[in-house]
């Protein structure tokens, strides 16, 4: 405060050597005695006063300041005023014994479970306190590489690679060493649990009375049991298992592995006639060309291969190796390539058999045959296939010939994809490398030998119980025994006669139905066993779980080991039903058949019309048609007509277009005689001996009735 009166003036100007005009308080001005002591206090008020100072009746339920309730358990009493004396309990006092016996009542309601250490009452020799113990073994995971147990009184700690395996040479990957923690899994069972599938409840039991169920349960169950595992590798293992199946006959022993590569062994087998797994010796290689794959990443053998690749990066005799990747997505192989090109999904395929196309136009292949190859692999000539996919020109033909180069000391890897696949083995083959820097005979890879247990057996009740569903294998690839091939197409009468004078014998006419064309294979037991979409003709998608809701499709026939062809479609009865919420059955029927869950296209009701099937001893047309009907497909309306008659065949459907229960876009013409099919070939892309006469789109005439 400022204060310009002339008696204050004289006041302070005596009192104080310096003259003062400003002051904090009216009491700092006038000299009070509490300025003095506030001044040389740290704090303005201490705690002790903020709480004595505030109103008791907070901590009362009668009302009356500086009481605690009888309701809270105590007698009422007056608390103690900081530095009074009409109380011998103070408020902090009262809260700190209240505190402490909260703490007391709390820990005696938590008590843990005693745990007792027990000595040894006779030591094993090798284990010594504080020193660890290591013990040779190998991983849990499908590719069984060799791990060493770091262990501390029997407790296993750590997972590091065997520097005396002769694969994995002491690595061991991220994946492996994880292994460990399974152990120490807390929510890992430490009990039997039996699940009630009614309920769906699991009840914990004890070790006897499992064995015991199991034993009994085992006993009635003889020669339909079904063991399940992994990968198994070691001889002791399997030694078990087979004392198993003796003790119990008839017992089936299954592999499955979540990521498997039975792709591969299938392919294998196509090509070579040995279900195995190829074992891959990269040290050997100096050229790796990958089709999307991820070998160094996620490959059967990853840290085998990682170890070979690392050996052969380094400069050798001037020598160092090559790493070209084909892929569409970013791999740990890919980021490790001297050479990465980014390519579409599933264009891999047409990359691998361009490469072919160029080796066998040279006239490279260690295999021989170079004429019949470059013949097969025309359609994918390399200019076509790099415009296509954006490639550099002269990619392809530079990669052929650095493969060539490098022919017996190069590997060719591709994704799990059955045409990729079947395209990388004729590569190796062209180039040498089997027997090489591949092993598919002598001594094949043991890693990884789970299969797809749906695609063995489809209709199997077993695998449903386990939950193994089909649609697991929905929308993979599926690589056609013969290529579904398109229909050449006319739209003049001119053009349909001169077609029909190619051949001789009749001509058989049947509606080409609008819908989505389909493969169907059944086994040797004339179960369906795989039903495929056409695809782009060479590869199509699996649909088996959602042929197995379509009416008109049996799911097993008298006969075995034949393909029958069709088309799946909706029937316009069917698609009014959907009170116009679609454009067209065919769109509507084409989502159906691709939906992931098999009971959602069930309520779609499709049906399906053979028209093909792939069978021996047949010698026309028509006997395809009532062999279909035989084994309980729906009969499929056809004409036979003589060759000067096709004029008719068209007339006839064409007239009655309007009264059938599904669309058709046009007719179709085959040669009855298959003996002449056989002799008029096909090109790439259709067969000579049939034609689809398309229906001319469909004209009005509109009137104009005003213009508002």
């Amino acid at each position: 405060m400022y204060n310009d009166s002339p008696a204050a003036e004289q006041n302070n100007a005596t009192a104080n050597s310096t003259e003062r005009k400003f002051w904090t308080t009216l009491e700092e001005k006038q000299g009070a005695l509490r300025v003095e002591e506030l001044r040389n206090s740290e704090f303005f008020s201490k705690p002790s006063e903020f709480f004595d100072t505030q109103d008791a009746t907070k901590y009362s339920l009668t009302g009356q300041p500086g009481l605690v309730s009888e309701l809270a358990g105590f007698t009422e009493r007056k608390l103690k005023q900081n530095g009074g004396s009409n109380s011998d309990l103070s408020r902090r006092d009262f809260l700190k014994l209240s505190g402490a016996a909260m703490v007391f009542a709390t820990a005696g309601c938590g008590l843990r479970p005693a745990e007792k250490i027990i000595p040894y009452v006779k030591a094993p020799p090798e284990i010594v306190p504080g020193i660890a113990n290591y013990y040779a073994s190998t991983s849990g995971s499908p590719s069984g590489v060799g791990v060493l147990i770091k262990t501390r009184e029997g407790r296993p700690i750590k997972l590091e690679g065997n520097p005396d395996h002769p694969l994995t040479q002491g690595k061991l990957n991220s994946r492996d060493q994880l292994d460990i923690f399974n152990l120490y899994d807390p929510d890992r069972l430490t009990a039997p649990v039996k699940l009630d599938r009614a309920r769906q409840d699991p009840t914990a039991i004890a070790w006897a009375a499992a064995d015991a169920e199991i034993a009994e349960l085992l006993k009635q169950a003889t020669g339909q049991i079904v063991l399940l595992t992994g990968t198994i590798h070691g001889p002791s293992r399997k030694r078990v298992i087979e004392d198993f199946k003796r003790a119990f006959p008839g017992t089936r022993h299954i592999m499955y592995d979540a990521w498997t590569h039975e792709v591969s062994r299938n392919m294998q087998q196509k090509c070579y006639g040995r279900k195995v797994l190829p074992a891959y010796q990269v040290d050997k290689a100096e050229y790796l060309l990958c089709f999307e794959s991820d070998p160094l990443g996620s490959g059967y053998s990853a840290t085998e291969w990682q170890v070979g690749f690392g050996k052969n990066r380094k400069v050798r005799d001037g020598k160092l190796n090559k790493l070209v990747v084909f892929d569409a997505n970013v791999t740990f192989t890919g980021a490790s390539a001297d050479e990465r090109f980014r390519i579409q999904p599933h264009a891999g395929f047409e990359i691998a058999m361009a490469i072919a196309n160029e080796l066998a136009m040279a006239g490279h292949s260690e295999c021989g045959g170079a004429m019949e190859i470059a013949d097969s692999t025309r359609t994918y000539a390399a200019r076509s296939v790099e415009g296509k996919e954006g490639l550099p020109e002269g990619t392809i033909a530079r990669i052929a010939q650095e493969l060539w180069r490098h022919r017996g000391e190069s590997i060719v890897f591709g994704g799990e994809s059955e045409s990729l696949q079947i395209a990388v083995n004729l590569l190796n083959s062209m180039l040498g490398n089997e027997g090489k820097t591949i092993d598919g005979t002598a001594a094949p890879s043991n890693q990884s030998q789970g299969n797809l247990l749906q695609a063995r057996a489809p209709d199997s009740a077993v695998l449903d119980d386990l939950g193994q569903s089909k649609v697991a294998r929905y929308g993979a690839e599926v690589v056609h025994a013969r290529p579904m091939l398109s229909l050449d197409k006319c739209y003049e009468d001119h053009e349909l006669a001169a077609w029909a004078e190619k051949f001789a014998g009749d001509v058989v006419v049947t509606p080409k139905m609008d819908g989505i064309a389909a493969s169907l294979r059944f086994d040797e037991q004339g179960r369906l066993a795989l039903a495929a979409t056409r695809g782009n003709g060479q590869v199509g998608e699996d649909i088996t779980a959602n042929a197995h809701t379509i009416a008109d499709i049996p799911r097993s026939i008298e006969d075995g080991d034949i393909e029958v062809r069709g088309e799946i479609y909706m029937r316009l009865s069917v698609f009014r039903g959907f009170g116009g919420q679609f454009s067209n059955p065919r769109n509507l029927a084409a989502g159906a058949i691709k939906s992931k869950e098999p009971e959602r296209c069930r309520q779609y009701n499709l049906s399906f019309a053979a028209y093909d099937v792939l069978k021996e001893g047949l010698v026309s047309e028509r006997e395809k048609f009532d062999y279909l009907v035989s084994v309980g497909f729906p009969p499929v309306e056809h004409k036979l007509v003589d060759k000067s008659e096709v004029r008719g065949g068209y007339e006839y459907f064409g007239s009655a277009r309007d009264s059938l229960d599904f669309e058709i876009d046009g007719v179709v013409f085959k040669a009855d005689s298959l003996a002449e099919q056989r002799r008029l070939g096909a090109t790439a892309h259709h067969p000579r001996y049939a034609i689809a006469y398309k229906f001319q789109g469909d004209s009005g005439t509109t009137r104009l009735e005003a213009v508002e």
